[in-house]
């Protein structure tokens, strides 16, 4: 489950209301309601609008989780050449070179 999906979750929950109720107050499936708060997709602008109306949301900071929901995660690394500690790509910013190995 996403950030936004389990958020998604919380609120409906709190209303009290089943996914199908949801659903047919945004005008969408119940299978399609359900894919927004697993995850599987995302629901569009319009669409989060009525989410808005329907559950009491805050659609700037729904859309902040949504946006934090398809940003790639950094891994911190550590370079086997130089022994330095970074986040981000393999390629090491200090020596330059391909041994960034991911730190469990």
């Amino acid at each position: 489950m996403t950030v936004f999906g389990k958020h998604l979750t919380s609120k409906r929950e709190d209303k009290n209301l089943t996914q199908r109720k949801v659903a047919k107050a945004v005008g969408v499936s119940q299978p399609a309601y359900q894919a927004w708060e697993s995850g599987k997709t995302m629901p569009t602008i319009k669409n989060l609008c009525l989410l808005q109306e329907v559950l009491g949301l805050n659609g700037q900071h729904c859309l902040s989780l949504m946006v934090e929901d398809v940003t790639p995660k950094q891994e911190e690394r550590a370079c086997i050449e130089c022994d330095t500690l970074y986040v981000g790509d393999i390629y090491c910013p200090s020596c330059e070179q391909p041994s960034g190995e991911t730190l469990e």
